[in-house]
Formats: C-alpha cells, sequence, structure tokens
C-alpha cells in the first residue's frame, strides 16, 4: 500500500495491482535458487494456470476471428474470413509462440493478401512447411505401423506353416 522511491524521505501510498506472467515453474525456481522467494510470495496472491494455445486448438477459430476483424479495421482491409484450409492449417500448427504469434500471423497474411478471405500462401513458410512436414511424418507413420501390422500377420502365417511342417514330419517319422 505504499512505498518509498529512492532518495526520498517519505513514504508514498498508491492502490496498484501487479500481474506477472511466466512460462516457468516459479516455485521449482525457488527451489533450485533462482527466483527470489520473498517476491515469489508477493506474486502469488491468486494464481490462474492458462493452457499454451497448442493444448487448446479449439480456441483457435475464435480468436482467428477475432484478429481477422481487428486488423482488417487497422489495415483498412475488405478480409472477412479465413479459407477452410488455413483454419485446418492453423490448429494442426503447434505454436510455440502462444497466441502472440498466432495474431502476428494473422496481421502478416492481412498484408500480405489482396482477397477477401486468407489462404494458406498468406501465411509465414514457416507456418505452412511446420504442418506440411507434421502431416508427412503422421503419414509416414501411419504406413509404418501399417507396414508393422502386415509383417506381423505375414510372421504369424510363417509360424503357422512351420508348425504344420513340423508336425506332418513328426507323423511321417512315427
Amino acid at each position: 500500500g505504499e512505498i518509498r522511491p529512492v532518495g526520498a524521505m517519505q513514504s508514498r501510498h498508491v492502490n496498484v495491482r501487479t500481474l506477472a506472467a511466466t512460462h516457468k515453474d516459479l516455485a521449482d525456481e525457488v527451489k533450485q535458487g533462482r527466483f527470489r522467494e520473498d517476491l515469489y510470495y508477493r506474486l502469488k496472491v491468486f494464481s490462474i494456470e492458462v493452457p499454451s494455445l497448442r493444448e487448446r486448438s479449439h480456441d483457435i477459430p475464435e480468436l482467428v476471428k477475432h484478429f481477422v476483424h481487428r486488423s482488417a479495421d487497422r489495415l483498412k482491409k475488405n478480409v472477412t474470413d479465413v479459407s477452410p484450409e488455413v483454419l485446418e492449417m492453423l490448429q494442426s500448427y503447434s505454436w510455440p509462440g502462444n497466441i502472440r504469434e498466432l495474431e502476428n500471423a494473422i496481421e502478416r497474411a492481412m498484408a500480405m493478401t489482396n482477397t477477401s478471405i486468407l489462404l494458406p500462401e498468406d501465411f509465414p513458410r514457416e507456418i505452412t512447411q511446420a504442418v506440411h512436414q507434421s502431416k508427412e511424418s503422421a503419414a509416414e507413420s501411419d504406413e509404418d505401423a501399417a507396414d508393422a501390422e502386415q509383417k506381423q500377420a505375414h510372421d504369424a502365417i510363417k509360424t503357422l506353416e512351420q508348425m504344420e511342417r513340423e508336425h506332418i514330419i513328426r507323423a511321417l517319422q512315427k
């Protein structure tokens, strides 16, 4: 409720709230000696855990709509929506930069487009390439799983054939 500026003789009354955000576990940082314990307890009056954007991709359509309308007003563009491919692409991307990265990607796409809807080619290459690569690796892993399943089935048949052969040989020997 009060502060004393450096060099001042008297304290001043203040009414402030502090909002702090981090991606680190501050309790762990305190234990490791990398964050001041007294500051930790001053900040930890009320905590809100917000999952990263990649953990809540269902929020992306609403955020995209908001950012498109806001950027359209600011950039004086007649862009009203995004294509279904763009929406799918944006929901498939991992968003390491979280919501700020999404907002910047939308603003860049708005600046690049000449159409009334945003298309995949309006977006930064790192996003389109990352989504394309993740789809390719998912397809490869599906193929690998199918190959493994087919090999396992083939091995099972081979084993059955071997068992039949061994059984016939034993019968003939008797």
